[in-house]
C-alpha cells in the first residue's frame, strides 16, 4: 500500500480493439511487419516497463463497440501481469469471425468517469469510428475537463488508407467491421478519396491542437 501511495504519475493506456485495428494483415503479422493492433500492444508493453521503473501506476482500457476491458492504475507486479494477460487476449481475437465495430465516444465517456483526475491518458486508435468528429471531441473534452493530459497515437497504413493506392482494376472491398461489400475500380475514386482522407486528417490534427491534445502519427 505504501509503495502505491508513493507513485508520481497515473497513466491509463487506452487501446482501440475494433476490427479495423487488425489491418492490414489479419493472419500472419510479425514484429518486423506489424498490423496496427500489434504495434499498439508492443508500444503499451514498452510504456508499462518504463512506468514501472519510475514507480508510476498504469491502467488499461480497451474498447470496440463497448468498453471491453477496464482496470484502474496500479503499480503492483500482479497488476502488471493481469494487463499483460489482457493484452495477449486482444492479440488472439479473430476479427474476421468476430466483427467488432468502434464506438469511440461512448467508450471514452465511460473511461473518463472511472479514472483518477490528473492522469496521463495514452490513446492508440486509427480513429475509424461510427462517430463524427464532433462526438469524438466531446469525449476528448470530457477527459480534458477531468484535468488529464492526453496523447493520441493515430495509427494508419498510408499507402491504402490515405492514398488509396491499388492496382487499376476492379476490386471487391469488404468492410471488416460490418461485412458490407463494395465492388469498384479504385482508380475512378482515387482523387476524391485522397481529398477526403487528407481533409479528415487535417481536421483531426486541428481539433487536437485546439483542445491541447498531443497528436502522434504512427505509420
Amino acid at each position: 500500500k505504501k509503495y502505491e501511495e508513493e507513485t508520481n504519475l497515473r497513466c491509463q493506456l487506452i487501446i482501440d480493439s475494433s476490427s479495423s485495428m487488425y489491418y492490414p494483415d489479419f493472419k500472419s503479422t510479425t514484429l518486423k511487419n506489424p498490423n496496427k493492433i500489434l504495434f499498439s500492444i508492443i508500444s503499451a508493453m514498452s510504456l508499462m516497463n518504463l512506468l514501472k521503473k519510475q514507480r508510476d501506476a498504469v491502467g488499461l482500457s480497451s474498447y470496440s463497440e463497448k468498453l471491453n476491458i477496464h482496470t484502474l492504475a496500479k503499480t503492483t507486479m500482479r497488476h502488471h501481469q493481469l494487463i499483460y494477460h489482457e493484452l495477449e487476449k486482444i492479440l488472439r481475437i479473430d476479427t474476421l469471425k468476430e466483427r467488432r465495430r468502434s464506438s469511440f465516444s461512448s467508450s471514452i465517456h465511460h473511461i473518463a468517469e472511472r479514472i483518477h483526475k490528473r492522469s496521463l491518458i495514452m490513446v492508440f486508435s486509427d480513429m475509424i469510428t461510427d462517430d463524427n468528429l464532433e462526438s469524438v471531441f466531446s469525449a476528448f473534452k470530457h477527459l480534458k475537463y477531468k484535468q488529464h493530459e492526453v496523447i493520441l497515437f493515430y495509427l494508419v497504413e498510408p499507402k491504402t488508407e490515405l492514398d488509396f493506392s491499388f492496382k487499376n482494376q476492379p476490386h471487391k472491398f469488404i468492410d471488416v467491421e460490418t461485412g458490407e461489400e463494395l465492388k469498384l475500380n479504385p482508380a475512378q475514386f482515387k482523387e476524391h478519396y485522397q481529398k477526403e482522407s487528407k481533409q479528415y486528417l487535417k481536421d483531426l490534427k486541428l481539433q487536437c491542437l485546439k483542445h491541447k491534445i498531443d497528436f502522434v502519427t504512427i505509420d
